[in-house]
């Protein structure tokens, strides 16, 4: 309620700056303002005059008055039309001393001066540089009138007195008493007749002068004027009261004055200051009437002019509080209007709900996202209404975080009356009174739009690096198969190939060699290849593979290794490590074309939960690799791709950018985690991390065997859809003395199957194949041989196609590309 007065205060005050020192209307030609300012003199005189008649009329005693209203109009003039009245108010009150038979003319400008200096001076500091609303709409301001008015009429008085005691008019014993009538008799003009110009007469001179209009500049509590039943109504009352009080004498202790507080109160509270300075008026001008109708008034002067004066405050603070409340109901009713407005309107759904998390409220919104009527909504729990099942403790958790006075924020799921299901972003924030938690605001934003533009831009991004990945392997495997192509030429060319057959083969074998290295990369790099993991202690990977480094690096690069622990094991495909460890010493040489050191570390550590939630890992006991180099170090905006393929800040020609990837597919394949630290001019440093094992386990590796010739007549067969390929897999095995039965697709291998009525041995069957997978050949033929050994083969090496059935007691799985040499040790493997 303080803020929306002080809004309401900052309103008022911007619509009505009214400067004292500029009555005159600032618009029209000379001649109207010069006709305004006749007119405004001639105003103030007339008033002035009549109401000094008036008042002289019914003197109570000689010289003696109740009241001076003469005082307040003059004071309300000079405030509301300023300072340049000052000469009119000097003619009225000089006219007014010097029509007193008994006053000397220098006595009676003596007084006029006094009289207009003091009026003048109060005029002053009710100008705007003291913040004064001149319709005393506002306690302060009533407050400051009225102290102003106090002091001001108290000097004033002091001053009249001085003057007729120094001319000889009055004795210095009446001094106390001459000051204290004179100063009650301001003091009730003032606040009588001041007030009722300020506030009845001001808006119409504001009309007049085009400032503001008048239902601007009237108070709110009294912009409803009163009917007619209502008006006649108040003048009964208002005469009924005046005759009791004023001229019929009661008898007994009963003092009927304070019959004048009735109308008084009913007037200000149900019209506020406007209706309270009409009452007061006529009330204090009846009690002046009082005093010379018969029968003579029960009240002495003392008596008139303490309920006059009580009158006026009591109506002056009275119809304030009311106008001023009035006028902050009006503003708060307004701004209620503007809240509703924007509940309603706000894009959000809003819903707000009681301590129980029943609705109170709901915007539409809320109602169009979730699909319920607002009469559904309206007492139901709101986490019961839309949460689905799935979030329900979710939404208990954010219930209990908003109930203990906490604003959460998150985004979820929630349902609508249909059954869908929306992505949502949720605010919650508690609504407080007077310290005390008595609702919560939900507010819900449908990011469902938002998420699928996320998605899109993921996808991009994924297209983006595929589309890299398609450029930089195209780039790379036309490079090899130009030579394989060349070389191939070379040979079918009798002529040419004459002697030089063998280097020919050589180096087609050689390209085919790279291509197979280029495709494992690229297996790792999307960790799906096919690992043989072992447990291994990782300090003898890199002591072993440190004399290969050495070889690998130039002279001028130093190789330190430090070993902080020895018997910490890893579980993984040692080549794969290896490879790790060689592809970090290549990037670390390139990086340092001048020489420099590199430093491999091996030790142990512990991850903990806060470094696991800000990297992504699990939380445990780790080995960790680390590997740095004293080289160039990396740009902060280049750290950010390092790991991403085909990405390289190398030459055309010096680096594929796929280094890099494939030890991020391989530690991640392998369960580990990698992290780089780097700066420009400093060296980097990786540190990778691999899960610590507790006890190391031997194994045997099966492909290091000897090939022998096999102990009988085998027979195999041999399913595979690529035809070039199942001849050369057929020719490879017949010449090692293996019996080969060949099939084009699962369903010829079936049939061949029944026809042979010798055993077989071993099924050697590609993983993909149309008509039937190599997975349902395999279940297939097991039924109808029980016990047949099955050989997996595929370049895939996906989970979802091969499945969890390819190595088992009865099957194993060959990676594509292989040699004749690995297909023979991996036949051999499977047939005993």
């Amino acid at each position: 309620m303080e803020q929306t007065e002080r809004h309401v205060e900052a309103l008022n005050r911007q619509s009505f700056q009214w400067s004292p020192f500029s009555f005159l209307p600032a618009q029209g030609s000379s001649d109207n303002r010069q006709t305004n300012r006749y007119l405004l003199v001639g105003s103030y005189w007339a008033i002035f005059l009549l109401l000094d008649v008036m008042t002289r009329s019914f003197e109570v005693e000689p010289g003696v008055r109740a009241w001076l209203p003469t005082a307040g109009l003059s004071l309300a003039f000079l405030t509301c039309f300023g300072l340049r009245l000052v000469p009119a108010v000097l003619v009225a009150e000089l006219a007014s001393a010097i029509s007193v038979a008994a006053t000397p003319m220098p006595t009676a400008v003596a007084l006029a001066l006094v009289s207009t200096a003091s009026l003048a001076a109060m005029a002053y500091h009710f100008r705007p540089g003291f913040k004064l609303d001149l319709r005393l709409r506002y306690l302060t301001d009533l407050i400051n009138f009225t102290v102003i008015t106090a002091g001001g009429s108290l000097v004033m008085a002091c001053l009249n007195s001085l003057v007729l005691i120094g001319s000889g008019l009055r004795q210095w014993e009446e001094v106390l008493n001459l000051v204290l009538l004179i100063w009650v008799g301001n003091a009730i003009g003032f606040t009588v007749v001041a007030p009722f110009v300020m506030v009845q007469v001001l808006p119409m001179m504001e009309r007049i002068n085009d400032r503001v209009s008048v239902s601007e500049a009237r108070p709110a509590a009294v912009k409803r004027g009163a009917s007619r039943q209502e008006q006649i109504g108040l003048a009964l009352v208002l005469l009924g009261v005046l005759w009791a009080v004023f001229i019929h004498q009661w008898q007994g202790a009963v003092r009927p004055a304070h019959l004048c507080f009735l109308p008084l109160i009913w007037a200000a509270i149900r019209y506020g200051l406007a209706g309270a300075t009409v009452v007061t008026l006529i009330i204090n001008l009846a009690a002046m009437l009082s005093t010379s109708l018969p029968p003579t008034a029960v009240y002495d002067l003392a008596d008139m002019q303490v309920l006059m004066l009580t009158l006026s405050l009591t109506g002056l603070f009275l119809g304030t509080v009311v106008t001023q409340r009035g006028q902050a109901l009006q503003q708060l009713s307004v701004e209620k209007a503007y809240l509703e407005q924007l509940f309603e309107s706000a894009p959000e759904a809003i819903v707000v709900v009681d301590n129980q998390s029943r609705i109170l409220r709901a915007n539409a919104e809320f109602t169009r996202m979730f699909g319920y009527p607002r009469k559904e909504c309206l007492g139901k729990r709101v986490d019961r209404l839309i949460v689905p099942q799935d979030f329900r403790d979710e939404a208990l958790t954010v219930t209990g975080k908003v109930m203990n006075r906490e604003s959460v924020s998150l985004e979820t799921v929630r349902q609508r009356k249909d059954g869908s299901l929306i992505n949502v972003s949720i605010l919650g924030t508690p609504v407080r009174v007077q310290g005390g938690q008595v609702a919560v605001f939900g507010i819900y934003r449908d990011v469902t739009g938002r998420r699928e533009l996320e998605e899109q831009l993921r996808q991009a991004q994924k297209m983006e690096a595929v589309g890299r990945l398609a450029g930089g392997v195209a780039h790379d495997f036309n490079n090899l198969l130009t030579a394989i192509m060349g070389y191939s030429e070379l040979l079918t060319d009798g002529k040419r190939a004459a002697g030089r057959t063998s280097r020919y083969v050589e180096e087609i074998r050689k390209a085919a060699e790279r291509a197979k290295s280029l495709t494992t990369q690229l297996l790792a790099f999307s960790r799906k290849q096919i690992l043989t993991p072992r447990v291994f202690p990782l300090s003898k990977a890199v002591t072993d593979i440190k004399p290969m480094l050495e070889r690998l690096l130039s002279e001028d690069i130093e190789l330190k290794s430090v070993i902080l622990s020895r018997d910490g094991h890893i579980r993984a495909d040692r080549g794969q490590i290896e490879q790790v460890i060689v592809n970090l010493a290549v990037n670390a040489r390139d990086a340092m074309p001048d020489g420099g050191r590199i430093t491999i570390e091996v030790s142990e550590t512990e991850l903990d939960e806060q470094y696991s939630r800000s990297h992504s890992t699990l939380p445990g006991h780790y080995l960790c690799l680390s590997f740095s180099d004293s080289g160039s170090g990396i740009q902060p905006d280049v750290l950010n791709h390092i790991f991403e393929p085909f990405f390289t800040t190398k030459e055309l020609g010096k680096g594929t950018g796929l280094g890099l990837a494939t030890v991020y597919g391989i530690v991640k394949q392998s369960g580990g985690h990698i992290e780089v630290k780097s700066e420009a001019g400093q060296g980097t440093t990786f540190l990778v991390y691999f899960p610590r094992v507790s006890t190391p386990m031997q194994s045997r590796i099966p492909d290091e065997q000897e090939i022998s010739a096999p102990a009988s007549s085998a027979t195999i067969l041999v399913v595979e859809d690529e035809e070039g390929l199942r001849s050369l897999i057929s020719e490879v095995l017949r010449e090692h003395g293996y019996q080969v039965l060949e099939a084009r697709h699962g369903s010829h291998a079936l049939l061949m199957a029944e026809a042979f009525g010798d055993p077989i041995q071993l099924i050697l069957t590609d993983v993909v194949m149309p008509e039937m997978s190599g997975r349902d050949l395999a279940h297939r033929l097991g039924v109808q041989r029980p016990g047949v050994k099955t050989l997996f083969m595929s370049g895939y090496s996906d989970d979802a196609v091969l499945g969890p059935a390819m190595q088992t007691r009865n099957s194993c799985f060959l990676q594509k590309p292989f040699t004749p040499e690995a297909l023979l040790k991996k036949v051999q493997q499977m047939l005993g």
